[in-house]
């Protein structure tokens, strides 16, 4: 599953989450809500993330929006971006609510990104001018399509390392055993 949570504080609630379920690198199914946090959302705050009081004035409390996500997410693998970040507030806000943590493989696209690109500094809006993918930042949707993106693209680029290993060592066991001929 591929995630994007944003305004993460567990004293505010999560104010934007969006999952896509992935099998075999199709999305199967998406989970998306805004959570309407304790506190005000600041200015600063609503200028990168474009969440604004009246955006979550109906949603709901994360209380209710935690037992869902953590359906959602059985026990499939979790992707993020820096998901150290994201897990500690997730963590956390499943720890105030009385719920148990999660305990799902987590993937970090961070890591990823930092295996297979050559960037000056691995942010998503680095990574999403790499690609040439033009869609906004600090969205979790939009988050979640790049994070796939990093985490398709450095799995097919270990699975094309694997074959030319596998290739080359074919061919040289191939030459070995016509010298031994």
């Amino acid at each position: 599953a591929e995630d994007g949570i944003r305004d993460r504080s567990p004293s505010r609630g999560l104010g934007d989450v969006y999952k896509r379920q992935y099998i075999d690198g199709v999305e199967t199914a998406r989970f998306s809500t805004y959570v309407k946090p304790n506190v005000p959302i600041s200015k600063s705050a609503s200028k990168v993330n474009h969440i604004y009081a009246s955006t979550v004035a109906s949603a709901p409390d994360i209380s209710v929006v935690l037992p869902q996500f953590v359906e959602f997410v059985g026990d499939y693998d979790l992707v993020a971006h820096n998901s150290a970040f994201d897990m500690k507030f997730l963590q956390t806000a499943l720890n105030c609510t009385g719920m148990n943590i999660l305990r799902n493989n987590v993937h970090d696209t961070l890591d990823y990104a930092k295996d297979i690109l050559s960037l000056p500094d691995y942010k998503l809006s680095t990574i999403k001018k790499y690609y040439n993918i033009h869609i906004s930042s600090h969205d979790a949707l939009n988050d979640c399509l790049i994070c796939s993106r990093i985490y398709l693209d450095f799995f097919n680029y270990y699975i094309d390392c694997v074959i030319c290993l596998l290739y080359t060592s074919d061919a040289a066991d191939e030459e070995d055993s016509e010298d031994l001929g």
